[in-house]
Protein backbone atom coordinates (compact mmCIF):
# COMPACT_ATOMS: atom_id res chain seq x y z
CA UNK A 1 0.00 0.00 0.00
CA UNK A 2 2.23 2.29 1.31
CA UNK A 3 5.04 1.01 -1.90
CA UNK A 4 1.98 1.89 -4.33
CA UNK A 5 1.61 5.16 -2.78
CA UNK A 6 5.87 6.24 -3.42
CA UNK A 7 5.37 4.35 -7.26
CA UNK A 8 2.30 6.37 -8.00
CA UNK A 9 4.18 9.76 -6.43
CA UNK A 10 7.20 8.82 -8.23
CA UNK A 11 5.47 8.51 -11.73
CA UNK A 12 3.85 11.77 -11.36
CA UNK A 13 7.54 13.91 -11.01
CA UNK A 14 8.45 11.79 -14.09
CA UNK A 15 4.89 13.38 -15.74
CA UNK A 16 6.28 16.44 -14.78
CA UNK A 17 9.64 16.22 -15.53
CA UNK A 18 9.33 14.89 -19.10
CA UNK A 19 6.83 18.46 -19.51
CA UNK A 20 9.83 20.13 -18.75
CA UNK A 21 12.14 18.55 -21.04
CA UNK A 22 10.20 20.53 -23.81
CA UNK A 23 9.18 23.75 -22.54
CA UNK A 24 10.29 25.36 -18.59
CA UNK A 25 7.85 24.64 -16.34
CA UNK A 26 5.46 27.14 -14.56
CA UNK A 27 5.32 27.97 -11.42
CA UNK A 28 2.60 25.80 -10.41
CA UNK A 29 4.44 22.72 -11.85
CA UNK A 30 7.61 23.65 -9.78
CA UNK A 31 5.57 23.73 -6.43
CA UNK A 32 3.75 20.81 -6.93
CA UNK A 33 6.82 18.79 -7.94
CA UNK A 34 8.50 20.12 -4.64
CA UNK A 35 5.28 19.21 -2.68
CA UNK A 36 5.17 15.46 -4.41
CA UNK A 37 9.06 15.46 -3.57
CA UNK A 38 8.62 16.76 -0.21
CA UNK A 39 5.68 13.36 -0.02
CA UNK A 40 7.87 11.06 -1.23
CA UNK A 41 10.46 12.06 1.53
CA UNK A 42 7.57 11.54 4.19
CA UNK A 43 6.25 8.61 2.76
CA UNK A 44 9.44 7.23 2.32
CA UNK A 45 10.36 8.00 6.59
CA UNK A 46 7.13 6.04 7.16
CA UNK A 47 8.11 2.95 4.90
CA UNK A 48 11.50 3.07 6.76
CA UNK A 49 10.05 2.90 10.28
CA UNK A 50 7.40 0.21 9.13
CA UNK A 51 10.42 -2.15 8.24
CA UNK A 52 12.34 -1.33 11.64
CA UNK A 53 9.42 -1.96 13.64
CA UNK A 54 8.62 -5.10 11.57
CA UNK A 55 11.85 -6.42 12.03
CA UNK A 56 12.10 -5.57 15.54
CA UNK A 57 8.75 -7.69 15.75
CA UNK A 58 10.39 -10.54 14.15
CA UNK A 59 13.57 -11.36 16.48
CA UNK A 60 11.57 -11.22 19.03
CA UNK A 61 9.19 -13.71 17.78
CA UNK A 62 12.23 -15.90 16.62
CA UNK A 63 13.89 -15.70 20.48
CA UNK A 64 16.36 -13.18 19.70
CA UNK A 65 14.96 -11.04 22.52
CA UNK A 66 18.79 -11.79 24.60
CA UNK A 67 21.20 -11.17 21.64
CA UNK A 68 23.76 -8.49 23.48
CA UNK A 69 22.60 -5.84 21.55
CA UNK A 70 19.16 -5.83 22.69
CA UNK A 71 20.79 -6.54 26.20
CA UNK A 72 22.95 -3.67 26.44
CA UNK A 73 20.68 -1.24 24.69
CA UNK A 74 17.96 -2.37 27.03
CA UNK A 75 20.58 -2.17 30.33
CA UNK A 76 21.74 1.37 28.99
CA UNK A 77 17.95 2.95 28.71
CA UNK A 78 16.94 1.57 31.94
CA UNK A 79 20.52 3.92 33.08
CA UNK A 80 19.30 6.20 32.06
CA UNK A 81 15.97 6.08 32.97
CA UNK A 82 16.76 5.34 36.73
CA UNK A 83 15.97 7.47 39.83
CA UNK A 84 18.51 7.01 42.12
CA UNK A 85 18.66 10.18 44.42
CA UNK A 86 16.59 13.24 44.46
CA UNK A 87 17.16 16.77 46.41
CA UNK A 88 14.44 18.26 47.96
CA UNK A 89 14.51 21.86 49.35
CA UNK A 90 18.65 20.83 49.67
CA UNK A 91 17.76 16.97 51.07
CA UNK A 92 19.18 14.40 49.37
CA UNK A 93 16.75 11.16 49.03
CA UNK A 94 18.28 7.95 48.21
CA UNK A 95 16.37 5.20 49.41
CA UNK A 96 14.02 4.09 46.91
CA UNK A 97 10.72 4.21 49.42
CA UNK A 98 11.11 7.76 50.47
CA UNK A 99 11.75 8.78 46.49
CA UNK A 100 8.74 6.75 45.42
CA UNK A 101 6.61 8.68 48.78
CA UNK A 102 8.46 12.13 47.90
CA UNK A 103 7.52 11.60 44.16
CA UNK A 104 3.49 10.34 44.97
CA UNK A 105 2.78 13.22 47.44
CA UNK A 106 4.45 15.87 44.59
CA UNK A 107 2.01 14.02 42.25
CA UNK A 108 -1.20 14.04 44.77
CA UNK A 109 -0.60 18.20 45.40
CA UNK A 110 -0.12 19.18 41.84
CA UNK A 111 -3.03 17.36 40.92
CA UNK A 112 -5.24 16.67 44.03
CA UNK A 113 -5.69 20.75 44.20
CA UNK A 114 -9.14 21.92 43.38
CA UNK A 115 -9.62 22.99 39.92
CA UNK A 116 -9.96 26.81 40.71
CA UNK A 117 -6.36 26.64 42.07
CA UNK A 118 -4.66 25.03 38.48
CA UNK A 119 -3.65 27.58 35.99
CA UNK A 120 -6.30 28.12 32.90
CA UNK A 121 -4.47 27.55 29.58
Amino acid sequence: MLENKIKLTKSRIKTIENGSESRSLTDVKCVESRCLNSKIRDLSRHHESLLRKKARNNLCKLGDRNTRFSQLSASLTNRRKFIDTIVIRENVISSPLDIKFQVEAFFSNLYGSNIIDRPYI
